[in-house]
């Protein structure tokens, strides 16, 4: 049974997952295409973290995209997730769903995605960043 908040998550992974398709579906220029693919990287592992991605693959499923979910192995692993980001192309990509570790010290990579594509945090916000939105209690 999902509990109020993986419900809530559910619906922001919803959300990022139809502003990607929404996105695909458009027509665009040559030089505008983007991709369907969404990234979505939590804070580290555990239930609450299996949960929403579980919720974002079937949000996923739904929408006929491409979903990539990446934890870091460790809970609250801010170098893992740091690794993870630092390792995507925004520019393929149709939007990335973060949660991070540490706002303070992740706000200029986060920065450097969102001027290549949306991204939204979710759990843990990055208010000082260029991110799209936030959502979490």
């Amino acid at each position: 049974m999902f509990s109020y908040k993986t419900g809530f998550l559910a619906l922001l992974v919803l959300v990022i997952l139809s502003n990607a398709w929404h996105l695909s579906q458009r027509p665009k220029e040559a030089s505008e295409v983007r991709s369907s693919k969404v990234v979505f990287v939590t804070g580290g592992t555990g239930p609450f973290r299996e949960s929403a991605a579980a919720g974002a693959k079937e949000a996923a499923r739904e929408f006929d995209l491409d979903l990539e979910v990446n934890m870091p192995k460790q809970a609250e692993g801010l170098e893992d997730q740091m690794k993870i980001l630092s390792t995507l192309n925004p520019a393929n990509l149709g939007g990335i769903a973060l949660s991070p570790v540490d706002a303070e010290q992740q706000t200029r990579l986060i920065n450097q995605l969102s001027a290549k594509t949306s991204v939204l945090t979710f759990d843990s916000d990055a208010p000082l960043s260029n991110r799209l939105g936030y959502a979490g209690a």
